[in-house]
């Protein structure tokens, strides 16, 4: 029967070989985990933008959108 330090000794190969596939699933995981967040917060900002614009439309007509537009450009 084998002891703990023989099982997980670097002359076995097997430490190794863990610390090889723990870099390799880091290599390709990073990459995804970063594209998966920069997803969620580019969905993030486009909900918040549509929500923005439709609720400036649903307090102004579009008469009074237009005028309130000119008011801000006169202000600009």
């Amino acid at each position: 029967m084998e002891n703990f330090t023989s099982k997980f000794a670097l002359g076995s190969g097997k430490m190794f070989n863990l610390i090889i596939n723990i870099a390799f699933l880091t290599i390709l995981l990073v990459p995804i985990v970063i594209l998966f967040l920069t997803f969620i917060k580019i969905t993030g900002e486009d909900i918040r933008k549509s929500l923005s614009i439709k609720k400036e439309n649903a307090f102004y007509s579009p008469k009074e959108k237009r005028q309130a537009m000119e008011g801000l450009r006169r202000i600009k």
